[in-house]
């Protein structure tokens, strides 16, 4: 390096690991982020996103999170409103906790995955990562249906396919309102019953990097993530089938 070059800091070697699509060089420049700066927490997300297995997904994540926790330790117990996310400096941290709780879930450790995003949303309350939707499909499968009733109450004016059908489950788990509550998921998204219904439809690849509100594809990616969570109140996917088949007949009500 010449002498008039200014030094490469761990944050110039992050953002060149995540505009590279090699994963080899993206893993080395995450690694040389952290031996500049062992704070670097995106480098951890890197490196993870990279990891072969879910149980070292998971020991990178929790030390990219214990970092965020150290640094941020001030703010934790009573955050400013809007401080976490609104910061762009705590963006890395709360990817690395949503990151964590995805890998927790897909190891295995169901509980701490739930927690994980319970706690994304305790920081971030507006929710720009979407983990509500996370929380939502995983805590059916928990059977935590009073943290459901709380998440549906706090999101009421979010009228996304994803929060609409989590309140139509919870409507059949009770046995009131869900026909009202089907009429009004299926406005947002009218495909999501038959992908939940018929696990062999396969996700549908998108091709511009997004999912059109509505379509197909986010029918297939949010079946993805909830058929457990469906499959965990009892008939309610039968209910569903009925519904859908007779739409203009009073659907069977369900209790559990």
């Amino acid at each position: 390096m010449g002498k008039d070059s200014a030094p490469i800091d761990a944050e110039v070697l992050v953002d060149a690991a995540w505009e590279t699509a090699d994963p080899t060089r993206r893993a080395k420049f995450a690694r040389k982020a952290l031996a500049l700066d062992p704070a670097a927490i995106d480098a951890y997300v890197i490196l993870a996103l990279g990891a072969e297995t879910d149980a070292e997904r998971v020991a990178l994540l929790r030390e990219g999170v214990a970092r965020g926790n150290f640094f941020w330790k001030q703010y934790l117990k009573r955050p400013p409103k809007g401080f976490f996310w609104g910061q762009i400096e705590t963006r890395p941290f709360l990817r690395a906790m949503h990151n964590l709780a995805l890998a927790l879930w897909n190891l295995g450790d169901r509980e701490d995955a739930a927690r994980a995003a319970d706690r994304i949303l305790g920081l971030n309350a507006n929710d720009n990562q979407g983990i509500r939707y996370l929380a939502l499909a995983w805590h059916p499968v928990l059977g935590n249906w009073a943290r459901v009733e709380a998440l549906l109450k706090r999101y009421k004016e979010d009228e996304g396919a994803e929060c609409l059908f989590a309140n139509c489950l919870n409507c059949i788990r009770k046995g009131v309102g869900a026909e009202a509550a089907l009429m009004a998921a299926t406005e947002a998204n009218p495909h999501i019953p038959k992908f939940l219904l018929d696990p062999r439809l396969r996700k549908i690849e998108r091709t511009d990097g997004f999912v059109t509100v509505g379509s197909p594809a986010q029918a297939a990616s949010y079946a993805a993530f909830n058929r457990e969570a469906w499959a965990a109140v009892p008939h309610a996917l039968d209910w569903l089938s009925a519904a859908v088949k007779v739409p203009n007949s009073k659907a069977p009500r369900v209790r559990p």
